[in-house]
């Protein structure tokens, strides 16, 4: 099975198990306010480790020096979410055309 497919298939899961489910069948509400907190929250998190660790095996230096510029922006600053990609990719980039 290919990683693409595996993904859908995985993401799929998780929007049926959080906002499907509860919706047909009587699921208790203390189990379905965490799974709703903290399902999104891991596949996206999976999702970036995943990206980061392909482009950090694709280009070490770059991708690395991407993901730490990436990481600084989104936990020491409030600069919007897509602003901190943009300059995360510039670093990149950059990175790129250096080495």
């Amino acid at each position: 099975m290919s990683d693409v497919l595996l993904g859908a298939l995985i993401l799929l899961g998780v929007s049926l198990t959080v906002k499907v489910l509860p919706a047909y069948l009587p699921v208790p509400q203390r189990w379905l306010e965490p799974m709703q907190r903290v399902l999104p929250v891991v596949v996206l998190l999976n999702l970036a480790v995943y990206s980061i660790a392909d482009e950090v095996r694709a280009e070490p230096l770059p991708g690395a020096a991407g993901a730490v510029v990436l990481a600084a922006l989104v936990l020491g600053t409030r600069l919007p979410l897509v602003l901190s990609v943009v300059l995360a990719c510039g670093a990149y980039a950059l990175a790129v055309a250096l080495v």
